[in-house]
């Protein structure tokens, strides 16, 4: 069962194991992928400096990890390599950020 309490579980385990490459349908793989490229976009739009640019920069990493594990057997490239940019462009620019900020209170 595709969507039993089990599978929805395991999928909230994001950084647990994926199938291996012939154990899962394309369509089983394509759908855990885009969980985990979902919530990626979703903590890089959170904000450039912080936990959510090293999360989103994580998991845009393990997609292409997947992506390419699979030989290209499921999609979303192009929106692992957005993850992967701006959570690194938010890491590189938090400590420009917490130094403006600390400087302005002072």
């Amino acid at each position: 069962m595709m969507f039993g309490k089990n599978t929805i579980l395991a999928d909230l385990r994001l950084l647990g194991p994926m199938p291996k490459a012939g154990a899962a349908t394309e369509l089983e793989l394509q759908v855990r992928l885009c969980k985990i490229l979902g919530i990626a976009f979703a903590f890089s739009l959170m904000g450039l400096s912080g936990l959510g640019s090293l999360i989103a920069l994580t998991l845009g990493l393990r997609a292409i990890y997947i992506i390419k594990r699979h030989q290209g057997r499921v999609g979303g490239v192009l929106l692992a390599w957005w993850c992967i940019i701006v959570g690194a462009l938010g890491i590189l620019s938090g400590p420009a950020t917490i130094i403006q900020n600390f400087w302005k209170y002072l």
